[in-house]
């Protein structure tokens, strides 16, 4: 159900070291695109690697995430800090998972630049898609998450596909998205800790 928040917690990618002009351009765009993200809001489409399919609304501000499962059943996750926290409410049942091995915290790192601790490990283009691979530097086996942006001028973040230590792919796909909203800050705050 919760495919992307919880199956993240390694991956398997390897570290392309050098980016052609055209790509490190594409990069700076999306670093800009990424440095001015904050409030956003959509409905989401999972879809795991066994195609199963779970959707809600996802909220984001940088360094913090929520997600709210709806379907196939109601769950609450809360990214910030150090860990992401899962809430089933069917059960109970909290689950906490450190940021630091998973590849969703790449999207969460403070002050996120695309450089450094961060490898850009693959930028693809098609029409009216650009599309970059992330990695933790130190360790790329950690997991590899590509942003999924519409580029018919201005940057748009659409989705997430996230690979794990067993190559399976989980996609998150944003519906609707809208960005610069004043988000209230106890979304960010878990259920159960």
């Amino acid at each position: 159900m919760a495919a992307l928040a919880l199956t993240l917690l390694s991956g398997a990618c390897a570290v392309r070291p050098v980016l052609s002009p055209q790509e490190q351009a594409d990069v700076d765009r999306i670093q800009a695109y990424l440095d001015g993200l904050h409030g956003l809001r959509a409905r989401f489409l999972q879809i795991g690697a066994d195609g199963a399919t779970s959707s809600g609304i996802v909220w984001y501000e940088p360094g913090k995430l929520r997600i709210d499962y709806e379907q196939p059943a109601r769950m609450e996750v809360v990214a910030t800090g150090t860990h992401l926290v899962a809430h089933r409410e069917s059960d109970d049942s909290t689950t906490r998972i450190a940021l630091s091995s998973n590849p969703l915290g790449l999207l969460l790192v403070p002050g996120l630049r695309l450089s450094g601790d961060i490898t850009v490990t693959d930028i693809q283009r098609r029409a009216g898609v650009l599309q970059a691979s992330l990695a933790r530097t130190s360790n790329p086996a950690q997991g590899l998450l590509t942003l999924v942006f519409n580029d018919t001028g201005a940057l748009q973040l659409v989705g997430l596909e996230a690979v794990d230590a067993r190559r399976q792919r989980t996609s998150f796909h944003l519906i609707d998205p809208q960005a610069g909203l004043a988000l209230d800050p106890g979304l960010f705050r878990p259920q159960a800790a």
